[in-house]
């Protein structure tokens, strides 16, 4: 797929919302996590020994750092972009598909823009504005060495997948000397962790939050926490960091409070799922989007005008009786964007991931459907994606659709 043309203007404010909210969630949940940790992770929807974990895990300097890897996701919609989740944690499989993305976009870009006449447009490499975090971060540890050693860990089935490879390959190329491992491959013991190939600087897991349901991920976790206090390497992205990017929390951002700020304009409307919002919600259902406040590639997510007033009003019903934390979400409707390819122009839905990287713009991932799908837009859920190059007003004009690559 050819890269999403975007607007100076509107990258600015796409990062603008990505850096502001970043901010803004970073501060409430600091602040609700110092005067009422148990209340908050409730009302997060954690509880049990799954709070328990999390609250063992809170340290101003685990915090501080939860907003260093993030994806803001915005859908594209007729009234401009709305952001309708945070992303925060390893989004390896965005890093590593953005550079490779541009990789083979820069390859072919110069020759086709030539026949333009016009400059080939540039495409954010993630891998660059990741390796500077990383290098930053272990700075202390390397001493006079140049190359930071990283170990990359993934879940047992996710090895062999390409994602944390690539992210791996382009790391290297930035400096960092990076390799992909599970939990059995890397030997844990404060100054003294390493893996088959030597020491290393820094251990980030790759682990979602549903995959601490298996016990030695979690074990893992505990224990590369560990190793980093007995002075080993810093453990990068714990659990902790994704509340940040619990949906529940942008409507706990909003509540008020002596730290609570209000978030940037572009945010959708978010509130939980529970009390006057829920009853409210069966009569607002082509309004609506009901969402799982932990979730992960589309899973679970209703959209109301997709479905009917039965199975609207049984899935509400179905989150009450499970008591999982959901979210009601106002309904940001797309905005067709005309892509070209070999078969002529094509419409799509769009959604744009915008990457924050050590406070960085990282770059664009976008995702497009063709328009009139139904459902999210989520690879996991079909589809596809490329990136965005961000071209200034004056050049747009050159940049019709036939003319896009």
């Amino acid at each position: 797929m050819s890269p999403l043309v975007l607007p100076q203007d509107t990258a600015d404010a796409v990062w603008a919302a990505t850096r502001d909210s970043l901010r803004v969630l970073t501060s409430v949940l600091r602040y609700r996590l110092r005067v009422a940790p148990e209340k908050t992770l409730e009302a997060l929807g954690y509880s049990g020994t799954q709070a328990t974990w999390l609250r063992s895990m809170h340290t101003p300097a685990n915090l501080a750092l939860a907003s260093a890897f993030a994806r803001a996701d915005f859908v594209l919609g007729v009234e401009g972009p709305r952001l309708v989740e945070m992303n925060v944690g390893p989004t390896v499989g965005g890093l590593g598909i953005l550079d490779r993305y541009a990789e083979e976009f820069e390859s072919v870009a110069a020759d086709v823009t030539n026949c333009f006449g016009v400059r080939p447009p540039a495409l954010l490499r993630p891998g660059r504005a990741w390796a500077r975090c990383l290098l930053k971060i272990a700075g202390p540890r390397l001493g006079d060495r140049r190359r930071a050693r990283l170990a990359l860990v993934v879940a047992d089935d996710e090895v062999d997948v390409p994602h944390p490879h690539e992210a791996a390959r382009y790391l290297r190329r930035e400096g960092i000397e990076a390799e992909v491992v599970k939990v059995n491959e890397i030997h844990l013991d404060g100054t003294a962790t390493r893996t088959a190939h030597g020491p290393v600087d820094l251990v980030y897991g790759c682990f979602t939050f549903d995959q601490f349901s298996t016990v030695r991920y979690r074990r893992f976790v505990d224990a590369a926490l560990a190793a980093e206090a007995a002075g080993g390497p810093r453990y990068l992205s714990p659990p902790l960091f994704t509340l940040l990017g619990n949906k529940a929390l942008l409507a706990l951002a909003t509540e008020g409070g002596d730290e609570a700020q209000s978030l940037p304009l572009l945010v959708a409307r978010t509130v939980i799922a529970s009390g006057v919002a829920l009853d409210r919600a069966h009569e607002d259902r082509d309004r609506l989007v009901l969402k799982p406040a932990v979730g992960y590639g589309g899973k679970d997510v209703v959209i109301g005008r997709q479905c009917s007033p039965d199975l609207w009003s049984a899935a509400l019903a179905r989150i009450v009786a499970e008591g999982r934390r959901h979210v009601l979400q106002e309904y940001v409707a797309p905005s067709p964007v005309d892509f070209s390819s070999d078969r002529g122009p094509a419409s799509y839905e769009i959604g744009l991931g915008c990457l924050c990287l050590g406070g960085r713009l990282g770059g664009f991932l976008v995702r497009h459907v063709p328009t009139g799908s139904t459902g999210p837009i989520n690879v996991s859920r079909g589809a596809t994606f490329s990136g965005a190059c961000v071209l200034p007003k004056a050049e747009l004009a050159r940049w019709r659709p036939e003319k896009r690559l």
